[in-house]
């Protein structure tokens, strides 16, 4: 009952709407939310978009917006996060990388935000090679960028 749990919410369906009121950390691409709430980003419709799917949510959400980093809420107000500006030559796995350091993060008793910084630098870092199986960014480098958001 103590466990922290968190949710790559990735399709559309009701098993993953239901599994997102039951988590503690629900992080969803943007594709999910324009999915989800029938609007688009392109809009400047973020904090609508954003509330839409969090009303689904039973704690923390977060959205990853790919080169534009993610929102989240922290004390109330949402917040945009921001992602490596990196020459990016493939984007495959960097979800997948973003929510393994997101949990490496919080197994570490980092604090929310630096988890998602975490998570962010990774995910971009692992965009400079092609294909995610050679892409998984070393320790050493995710260290060269805390100090720019951390």
């Amino acid at each position: 009952p103590k466990a922290i749990s968190v949710l790559d919410a990735g399709k559309n369906t009701d098993q993953v709407y239901d599994l997102c009121q039951k988590v503690d950390y629900v992080i969803c691409s943007k594709e999910f939310a324009e999915n989800f709430s029938s609007e688009s980003f392109e809009t400047n419709k973020k904090t609508q978009i954003f509330e839409k799917v969090e009303s689904i949510c039973k704690k923390n959400l977060v959205i990853t917006l790919e080169k534009e980093g993610y929102l989240y809420r922290k004390d109330g107000e949402i917040k945009q996060g921001e992602a490596l500006d990196i020459s990016a030559n493939d984007s495959t796995g960097a979800g997948d990388f973003f929510h393994g350091a997101f949990v490496y993060g919080l197994s570490k008793g980092y604090s929310y935000e630096q988890c998602l910084k975490i998570a962010s630098i990774t995910a971009s870092l692992s965009c400079q090679y092609v294909g995610s199986r050679f892409s998984v960014p070393r320790k050493e480098e995710v260290r060269q960028y805390i100090h720019e958001f951390i």
